[in-house]
């Protein structure tokens, strides 16, 4: 089997030694295992809700989010005690999920609300409490096919204690996030949506907010529309006085992927999308491999955009093949924004894309190295630079095992010791004399790795 080589120089000076990792993960209906039995909390509830549901019915639970269960309890109307909330589908007539409210009064569970969703799948659930007034919105989010592209939410709330839960506001979405986006104090539901219903695609960033008992659309904002998937959307506040970004990761066909930036104006009112090229109506920053979310790689409080790079040819270096074929070697900048709408990169990484890790290189005595990356050996050689007549030298491997390979092929006296485990195998290490004259040990070397997404999932 041939092996793709690919070999460059790179300057480490001023490189940082902060690693840091990225999160994207999703809980999937069709990976959990049976459901656990019911609690007596749990029965009793049910016990109080089918004394007013006479219908057969099946428990139904989201896919997705912080609750991935039938049941959830929760204080959402600020008296002190938890409500149940859950969902539930009747197996005759209307199969339409709904979510039920249950509270508990003088001993016994009692029916406060029976909301009928749109759909017979419930992709997320979140709560919001988008009036200050106390009583919890709940925000659900509903699907019915690919939820990769656009779902349905509904905003299910009462204006006053004395009223049933109903649905306030409908909006189809992409991906959400709830904060405090104006910064009046009360929640407000930001939405990425994409519109196909036209010739040419558009993309939305939306924020919705409360006035007056109406949901209302507040403010939108056009974003890259050249997209075929979303990630986790991410907000972050530098400073008290800075406006709340969120990050929008932004798959574009099947490998690559963008980072769109909107905050709300306080001067104007109304969002601003920072990194959007108002001609061309696409993003400013190139794309890179989609499996590298953004994420705070430097722990300085700040997310960083991964940007995908030719690594300057720096001390005259040349990509050589060896008698095997020769690709281009990518290095990742990590771009922080700055105020103005600029960005300015803080760090430089090695994103080794199949593998799912990025590499920030150790600070060695000569200051260089090289990254000999052996794709089907899933194996990365780092390797010396010539330097003063010295001849290159390999200062370590990093090569990623399946997990019974592992166990049968590392052993107390083995060549590789384990370095992380990642979604895809266990990567070991292997340091060579060389190496250790250049001052790494086993004991330092890995905080020089993190992982991507990819890594994570």
């Amino acid at each position: 089997m041939r092996k793709k080589f690919v070999f460059t120089c790179l300057l480490l000076s001023g490189c940082l030694l902060l690693p840091g990792c990225s999160r994207l993960f999703i809980v999937r209906a069709d990976k959990l295992l049976a459901a656990p039995a019911a609690s007596a909390l749990q029965l009793e509830i049910i016990k109080g809700f089918e004394r007013q549901h006479k219908q057969p019915y099946t428990l139904q639970a989201p896919i997705y989010g912080e609750y991935v269960s039938s049941f959830l309890m929760r204080d959402i109307d600020s008296d002190e005690e938890d409500e149940a909330v859950f969902f539930y589908q009747t197996d005759h007539g209307n199969k339409n999920i709904c979510c039920c409210v249950m509270d508990h009064h003088q001993g016994e569970w009692e029916l406060s609300a029976d909301i009928e969703g749109p759909a017979g799948r419930v992709y997320d659930v979140a709560f919001a409490d988008m009036n200050a007034d106390g009583f919890e919105e709940i925000v659900i989010g509903w699907y019915f096919g690919d939820f990769s592209r656009n779902k349905l939410l509904t905003i299910n709330g009462k204006t006053s204690p004395d009223k049933q839960y109903s649905v306030l506001a409908a909006e189809p979405f992409c991906e959400k996030l709830i904060e405090d986006i104006d910064g009046n104090g009360s929640d407000d539901l930001f939405v990425v949506v994409s519109d196909f219903s036209s010739v040419s695609s558009r993309a939305y960033a939306k924020l919705l907010v409360m006035k007056n008992g109406a949901v209302k659309l507040a403010s939108q904002a056009r974003i890259d529309s050249k997209a075929s998937g979303y990630s986790r959307l991410k907000g972050e506040k530098a400073t008290d006085s800075s406006p709340l970004r969120i990050y929008i990761d932004t798959v574009k066909g099947e490998n690559q992927m963008i980072t769109d930036v909107v905050y709300w104006d306080i001067g104007t009112a109304s969002l601003v999308s920072m990194l959007m090229d108002n001609e061309t109506l696409t993003n400013k920053i190139a794309p890179r491999p989609a499996n590298i979310a953004s994420f705070d790689i430097n722990n300085d409080g700040v997310i960083e955009i991964p940007c995908q790079e030719t690594q300057p040819l720096e001390g005259g270096a040349v990509y050589i093949s060896q008698g095997e074929q020769a690709a281009p070697f990518f290095m990742t900048g990590w771009l922080a924004v700055e105020q103005k709408n600029g960005t300015k990169t803080v760090m430089r990484t090695a994103c080794n894309t199949d593998e799912g890790y990025y590499m920030n290189f150790p600070p060695l005595q000569n200051g260089k190295a090289a990254v000999a990356s052996y794709i089907y050996d899933r194996r990365w050689d780092i390797i010396s630079t010539q330097t003063n007549g010295v001849k290159p030298e390999t200062l370590f491997s990093v090569k990623v095992f399946e997990p019974p390979q592992w166990q049968k092929e590392n052993n107390a006296s083995g060549k590789y010791r384990e370095l992380f485990t990642t979604a895809l195998g266990v990567a070991g290490v292997s340091i060579t004399p060389a190496g250790f004259s250049q001052g790494l040990t086993y004991s330092n070397i890995g905080a020089y790795f993190g992982l991507t997404g990819k890594g994570e999932q």
